[in-house]
């Protein structure tokens, strides 16, 4: 065998080497339990091993489009994030989420529920993202959970929480069909009568603040009278 069929050799298998391991790599840093070993994750990733996505969802099917390429490309955004990890800010929760497209909900969710009483569903789909309603579709991180890794930022939190919808009793909206976002980002409050959303029980017998008042453990972002 000659000196130079021996390095082409060596080449290979030096390659292959690399090859196996870039693929192994890439594989596991596939897995959302990767995401877990940057301490500053491990809240988001108990919410989701909580939440409805866990065993359906991993955590790059919702912040990476599909396909290899896409994946691939990823893999040099997330050195920006080891590095940041390491010499930049790594509290949360961001004031701004990160971008989340519809096509990538729409992936496992083609089809969603047409309308729910006062909130047509397809009409607001048209005008904003899935992401800009299902805010914590992905894990529902609480500032407690923030607060014990080391990573809460309050400076940030009332910025994200500002768009959330209601307060009712213990603190969460369990309004029907309502979710966790400010209906007075996109609409006029002050213009917006309550039948806009809510068809009374009774017969309609003028605007509902004139009988009706939201009691002292329900909080709402708009005003109670005026139409």
């Amino acid at each position: 065998m000659s000196r130079r069929t021996r390095i082409w050799l060596w080449l290979i298998v030096v390659a292959g080497a690399l090859a196996l391991v870039f693929v192994g790599a890439a594989l596991a840093t596939d897995r959302s339990a990767f995401c877990a070993t940057c301490h500053e994750m491990r809240p988001y990733y108990d919410a989701w091993s909580n939440g409805q996505h866990a065993g359906h969802a991993e955590c790059i099917q919702c912040h990476v489009d599909a396909g290899l390429a896409a994946r691939f490309e990823h893999k040099f955004v997330a050195l920006g994030e080891v590095y940041a990890h390491f010499t930049g800010d790594t509290s949360f929760p961001r004031a701004v989420p990160p971008v989340v497209p519809n096509r990538r909900c729409a992936s496992c969710h083609p089809t969603v529920r047409a309308n729910v009483d006062g909130f047509p569903h397809a009409l607001h789909a048209e005008k904003g993202t899935c992401a800009q309603c299902h805010v914590d579709a992905g894990h529902d991180v609480t500032a407690a959970a923030l607060t014990q890794a080391g990573v809460y930022d309050p400076n940030a939190n009332p910025a994200r929480l500002g768009g959330k919808l209601a307060t009712v009793g213990a603190g969460s909206a369990n309004l029907p069909g309502h979710v966790p976002v400010s209906c007075s980002r996109c609409h006029d409050m002050r213009k917006t009568p309550c039948s806009a959303c809510h068809e009374p029980p009774h017969k309609r017998r003028g605007e509902c603040s004139t009988c009706h008042a939201t009691g002292k453990t329900f909080r709402f972002r708009h005003p109670t009278t005026g139409a």
